[in-house]
């Protein structure tokens, strides 16, 4: 029997394992080369050691036409250059500058240049007013509005509509606190308390399109969250509406209709009248959410997403599971790092990992999961070419696998990129479960249609398995094996490895050096107990010499034969040995620069010992 094609167009990650094209995915680009499956470019650290960046904005306000960062309650950075990867970015050191901003915004202009708002822990400050010129004015609320103070909640999220300013705040109204609406017009001046929302409810997000503003609140006590719609001039806000799960983590508009993710993983569109689910991420089935505080620091950040056409990019943290016996890392599918989400077709898939590269040539880790804080995500051109920008916390080992952790600001680099091999990569994808036609099919090999290699490095890989994959026995949410491990050379690491991993299965490296990277099992120094330390020898020499911890995860895939033509764009891969089943399940591996499938094609044929029964 000979399988359909596998796909004309690729699809996924769908929930459940007999759904979509793909289950998994890890660095794949599926927007590049539409209808090819194409192994993504990859981030390089740009700076590092200044913070994590909550958003990104372009201004002239101090006379110089330059980008301007937050690290949330901590700094403000800028960098002295239109591009957003160009000059250097420090600190900022603007005269009167401080160090708790919240959220910021363009607002007016004078002295022939734009003005920056931005709200603090209990004020707003002004960059550039009259009287003040490209300078900061850091009680501009207080002070020079006379208005009283904001109350230091986490975030006072502000956003623009046309020439009016809303600043989301708290304030006690009779004995109770509301969440509240403060606006700033064109003439500077202030409606406070402009919008009163119902108790129990926080402001975290705040956008405008072209003639309303939409303002995502929180349920503080478990409730639905709230999406508020306001035209900016009604005596109050004109509709609301709920969204399921109690945290709208981050939105976006598409020609003027919202979008907003929830803690739980889901994806809601605005229909009129409502919002409806689009999309969600692979979580649900594993029990997994998103977030369960207000912070939600290490899931996705109010502005951890950026709209581009029909593509939606979001800076994404795995979920954590304190206390779970898998290390508390993403597990299942979910992995931290940019992801794309299409508006069109509905596809949600993992696109870009964040790891340690600074520099070309150098590989250290194509992908840590989970980080320890993601940032945001934005997406320019620069060199005449469309650039993503994103900035995060990655843990890089030390006493254990999260002890320390390296912070920064992160530019793409594309994967033609071969000088000094500036733009290796590597990445997966997972199919789900195919199913045979009969009780049991005997999988023969697999027919793999691709680009024709730019680089004589370039690999596929092929694995496989017809069994479900490796669960944890003893703990009682059936996760995957994992622990921590300890580099102890290019090609070995100890690890008290749990009982059930076998020589063949394939170790993948989470976190740390080597992230991102995925190696079979050669050796194992005792039988794997779950309780003693021993020492695990892999097939290949990772990239990167090391000692550090990290996350190994370990599963059952069996490695075929790897492809490693240069010439070919059409290839037939016999497995090792023919496999028995009623499904298959197909991991394909891509490592090099300009990496791209068209198609997989399984083959096989009628278990005539199953048919004689």
């Amino acid at each position: 029997m000979n399988l359909p094609k596998i796909p004309r167009q690729w699809r996924g990650a769908y929930s459940g394992r007999y759904f979509g094209d793909l289950w998994q995915t890890l660095n794949i680009d599926l927007e590049r080369e539409p209808g090819r499956l194409v192994l993504s470019n990859k981030f390089r650290r740009l700076i590092s050691a200044l913070g994590v960046v909550y958003k990104f904005l372009r201004t002239d306000a101090t006379a110089t036409d330059q980008w301007f960062a937050i690290v949330h309650n901590t700094d403000i950075l800028r960098n002295g250059n239109s591009s957003i990867v160009g000059g250097t970015w420090v600190t900022d050191d603007v005269t009167g500058t401080f160090n708790d901003p919240r959220d910021m915004e363009l607002h007016e202009a004078v002295n022939g240049e734009q003005r920056l708002i931005c709200t603090r822990a209990t004020d707003i400050a002004i960059l550039n007013k009259s009287g003040g010129a490209n300078v900061w004015d850091d009680d501009w609320w207080t002070t020079t509005l006379a208005q009283t103070a904001l109350t230091s909640s986490l975030f006072h999220p502000i956003a623009r509509l046309q020439r009016l300013i809303a600043i989301g705040d708290i304030v006690l109204a009779t004995t109770t606190k509301r969440a509240v609406i403060h606006t700033i017009d064109k003439d500077d001046t202030v409606s406070a308390s402009r919008l009163i929302f119902p108790a129990g409810y926080t402001v975290r997000l705040a956008m405008a399109s072209a003639d309303r503003f939409w303002f995502g609140l929180q349920g503080d006590a478990g409730q639905n969250a709230k999406i508020i719609e306001w035209d900016g001039f009604s005596l109050t806000y004109n509709f609301e509406y709920e969204l399921q799960g109690s945290f709208p983590l981050t939105g976006w508009l598409k020609n003027g209709v919202p979008y907003y993710i929830t803690e739980l993983g889901y994806i809601f569109k605005y229909a009129g009248g409502g919002f409806k689910k689009e999309q969600e991420f692979p979580m649900r089935e594993d029990g997994q959410v998103f977030a369960t505080t207000f912070t939600a620091e290490n899931t996705i950040l109010p502005y951890g997403s950026w709209i581009d056409g029909d593509i939606v990019y979001i800076n994404v943290g795995a979920p954590i599971r304190t206390g779970s016996s898998d290390l508390t890392g993403g597990i299942h599918r979910m992995r931290s790092g940019v992801w794309i989400f299409n508006t069109v077709n509905l596809n949600l898939y993992h696109h870009m990992g964040i790891g340690e590269h600074a520099t070309a040539g150098t590989d250290v880790n194509y992908a840590c999961s989970p980080v320890t804080t993601p940032g945001a995500v934005i997406r320019q051109i620069t060199a005449n070419q469309p650039q993503l920008v994103a900035s995060a916390s990655v843990p890089i080992g030390g006493a254990a696998w999260n002890s320390s952790s390296v912070t920064g600001i992160y530019q793409e680099i594309y994967s033609n990129v071969q000088t000094s091999n500036g733009g290796r990569n590597r990445g997966y994808f997972i199919t789900p479960y195919l199913s045979a036609n009969e009780v049991e099919e005997m999988w023969e090999g697999l027919w793999v249609k691709f680009k024709k290699f730019v680089n004589s490095n370039n690999r596929i890989i092929v694995k496989s398995r017809v069994a479900e994959p490796l669960k944890d026995a003893d703990a009682s949410d059936e996760s995957p094996l994992q622990a921590q491990a300890t580099w102890a050379s290019t090609t070995t690491f100890t690890c008290i490895v749990p009982t059930g991993v076998a020589v063949g299965d394939e170790v993948e490296v989470l976190t740390g050096d080597n992230g991102g990277c995925c190696f079979d099992i050669s050796i194992l120094s005792a039988t794997p107990d779950g309780s003693a330390t021993i020492t695990v020898t892999i097939s290949e020499a990772a990239p990167t010499s090391s000692t550090d911890k990290f996350i190994a995860r370990f599963d059952n895939w069996d490695s075929e034969t790897a492809i490693s033509s240069a010439t070919v764009g059409n290839q037939w891969i016999p497995f090792t040995s023919p496999k028995i089943g009623e499904f298959i399940s197909l991991k394909i591996e891509l490592r090099g620069n300009s990496v791209a499938i068209d198609s997989i094609t399984p083959l096989s044929k009628v278990n005539t010992k199953v048919k004689s029964r």
